[in-house]
């Protein structure tokens, strides 16, 4: 196995402590002591199956540690260490050479574009579910997606001057055998807590009152349309998109302050019925937004000529700096766009909105356009009415103590300094202005609807 840069959540010395603690076998071949050319592990390692000598190293993507709180470490450039590796490989005369990689599929196809002598990269940061391999010259490259939902199964058969390979990913789910009885139990007892967290009364008796629940923008529509077509244009209509970019829509930390209702009374609890057709079906707005960027399986036009341009303009800002963090935004952007074009996918691609506004305005377009296609019953996705205004089940018919007035300390909920460093509430809180008492954050639309 090999590391990466969330292997360093709690520091080196936790990691290396763990990893002795544990006999893991670890294998990395460029991460360093920092200030020094001492490896953390080892660099390879060569064990025999079946006859066969397989010969193993393994790469981590420098750039992903540049964002870590502490620098422990250093990681190089994983280019001349493959071709040193392989070199070495070869002179110890093994029959495959096999690369562990945290590279992420972009920099993983790069690497077998060009470096030769790799016979196959397992792959992973990325967290693509690759269904067939990619071949790359001769490099085959397989990746199993993340969280252990998939396990990949890859026989190699060797003829003369030939390797023929057989894949298959292979979903974890319930065919499977949990185990022995002591997993069997842990794995009981887990979900029963993860039940008994998640199940959230749909609605509760308190003081002879029932607790309102959420209606979603679905039902505010109806009579809002002003103050509606308002919050379409502003960014908490589309917060789906600034998770799904970072592969965090699955996150309950960072659900909740992306969606309304989540683990509230009156709300919802799964993330997978977060989105309620008037058919009682439920959409998946993964699928919704990669397919709005697609026609007929090729990426927008229109997106394409967005990524290519701003991709040059990152490559000339490059050029312009000499300030360290700025090449490393930049580079990191331009990784983000080229993996959108590589995947024809938003999910995980890191693209940071503040840096592609103009992509980004164009991607919420699409979004809200998908959105309004499809007759909803309800969708708790994205920063509505009732986040300020708080559950309105019924409404107009129930009475309720509903607030129409929101101040400044509803922002503050979520745009704290952890999760919204760059947040300013005098530059974002203007959607038609500030009103004139300086008194209310949002002012969706002055007036009646």
């Amino acid at each position: 196995m090999t590391i990466g840069e969330k292997d360093f959540t709690f520091g080196k010395d936790f990691l290396i402590e763990q990893v002795k603690k544990f006999h893991l076998p670890v294998v990395s071949s460029n991460v360093y002591e920092k200030g020094t050319r001492k490896l953390l592990f080892e660099d390879h390692k060569i064990v025999t199956v079946r006859g066969k000598r397989l010969g193993i190293f393994a790469l981590t993507e420098p750039f992903h540690f540049k964002f870590l709180a502490t620098q422990e470490v250093d990681v190089t450039d994983p280019i001349p260490i493959a071709q040193k590796m392989i070199k070495k490989l070869v002179n110890d005369k093994v029959d495959y050479i096999i690369v562990l990689s945290d590279l992420g599929i972009l920099r993983e196809t790069k690497l077998a574009s060009q470096v030769e002598g790799i016979d196959i990269i397992i792959g992973g940061h990325s967290e693509d579910v690759l269904q067939q391999p990619r071949m790359i010259k001769n490099t085959l490259i397989v990746q199993a997606g993340y969280q252990g939902h998939y396990i990949g199964n890859l026989t190699v058969f060797s003829e003369v001057q030939k390797k023929i390979y057989n894949h298959e990913l292979v979903a974890l789910d319930t065919h499977f055998e949990p185990g022995t009885p002591f997993m069997r139990k842990l794995v009981s007892d887990f979900k029963e807590k993860l039940e008994k967290h998640e199940t959230v009364p749909e609605k509760t008796q308190k003081n002879g009152k029932v607790p309102q629940g959420y209606e979603t923008s679905s039902y505010c529509v109806q009579c809002h349309t002003k103050q509606t077509e308002v919050w379409k244009n502003s960014h908490h209509s589309t917060a789906f998109l600034s998770l799904y970019v970072r592969n965090q829509h699955f996150n309950n930390e960072c659900i909740s302050c992306h969606t309304v209702g989540f683990h509230k009374e009156g709300g919802f609890t799964d993330v997978r019925k977060a989105v309620v057709k008037n058919d009682g079906t439920f959409l998946d707005l993964s699928q919704l937004a990669d397919t709005m960027i697609l026609e007929t399986q090729e990426l927008n036009q229109d997106l394409k000529k967005l990524l290519k341009k701003n991709i040059a303009q990152f490559k000339e800002a490059i050029k312009a700096t000499q300030e360290k963090d700025k090449k490393s935004l930049y580079e990191g952007q331009i990784f983000a766009l080229q993996k959108i074009e590589e995947t024809k996918s938003l999910k995980g691609s890191m693209l940071s909105f503040y840096e592609n506004p103009e992509i980004y305005n164009f991607l919420r377009k699409l979004y809200i356009k998908e959105l309004d296609k499809t007759k909803l019953a309800k969708n708790y996705w994205g920063v509505q009415c009732e986040n300020c205004h708080g559950g309105r089940a019924g409404h107009p018919f129930e009475k309720g103590d509903f607030s129409k007035k929101v101040g400044t300390k509803a922002c503050a909920t979520c745009h704290n300094k952890e999760n919204s460093p760059r947040f300013n509430l005098e530059e974002f809180h203007r959607v038609q202005g500030i009103h004139k008492s300086g008194k209310f954050a949002f002012i969706c639309a002055e007036g009646k609807p």
